[in-house]
């Protein structure tokens, strides 16, 4: 899977500049001790927020073809899809996986990022899917 292979019509060049897009991130997450334990964890700043603010512009282009590539390769198992038919549908979850990795180059962790996340989280808890 070949996600940043640079096609011949389109060019990028960036400069890192976190500095400038710390206003148009968030990181607030007081109400939640247990994601601020995970994201301790994992050391996130709000410099790591500005950053991945910054390449908004790469992801845009990227993510539809993520979202094709990571279904292609769910598809290549029936169980997986078995799996996925009995509650949903593919083209559905593209939409919502597509969604979900824009809203991550929103950088605003917060409140309403979180409440639609364990929504997400409760509505594919009943799925099982065998190792």
């Amino acid at each position: 899977m070949s996600w940043f292979s640079k096609n011949s019509s389109s060019s990028y060049s960036i400069t890192l500049t976190p500095e400038n897009f710390k206003g148009h991130v968030q990181l607030d997450v007081l109400s939640h001790p247990n994601l601020q334990k995970q994201l301790q964890l994992l050391n996130l700043t709000i410099e790591d927020l500005a950053i991945i603010k910054q390449l908004q512009p790469l992801a845009k282009d990227l993510i539809p073809a993520m979202v094709e590539q990571f279904y292609a390769a769910i598809s290549l198992s029936q169980d997986l899809v078995d799996i996925i038919n009995r509650t949903s549908h593919i083209d559905r979850l593209k939409v919502t996986l597509h969604k979900h990795l824009s809203d991550i180059f929103e950088s605003h962790i917060n409140d309403a990022y979180i409440a639609e996340r364990k929504a997400i989280a409760e509505m594919n808890c009943p799925v099982k899917v065998r190792h």
